[in-house]
């Protein structure tokens, strides 16, 4: 580890062995299927609307990075129902609320691993 104190490198132990861990929830595949439908939507409109391809492409990959934290249970339970109420919303065409569980999600997820796949979704979804 490269440490030179025995306390800093039992800390750095734990760090890693916690990074390593699974701290999420694996949501049943019925919401998962039903949360990559609803997305998929919306990201396929966007696509078709979008004129400068690059930037499609780039929402793309964001949103596919949520798609892919849900296959691997990468969220607690309440990330879970935050983003499965935030389809049912857009299934309902309730985009206010939508964007105020985005809003949510954003003040409560900011950080390097979550980034991108919320700012993918602020992209797709209508205002």
């Amino acid at each position: 580890l490269g440490s030179t104190t025995q306390s800093t490198a039992n800390e750095n132990k734990k760090i890693q062995t916690a990074t390593k861990e699974q701290n999420g929830v694996l949501m049943s595949r019925g919401n998962i299927e039903n949360i990559k439908k609803t997305i998929s939507t919306l990201l396929n409109a966007y696509t078709a609307q979008e004129s400068i391809k690059k930037k499609a492409e780039d929402v793309s990959v964001k949103v596919h990075d949520l798609f892919e934290k849900l296959d691997n249970g990468a969220f607690n339970e309440q990330i879970n129902e935050n983003i499965i109420n935030l389809v049912n919303c857009l299934n309902a065409n309730d985009f206010k609320t939508t964007n105020r569980i985005i809003v949510d999600l954003s003040r409560n997820l900011w950080d390097g691993s979550n980034k991108a796949w919320i700012m993918g979704l602020k992209c797709i979804i209508p205002k």
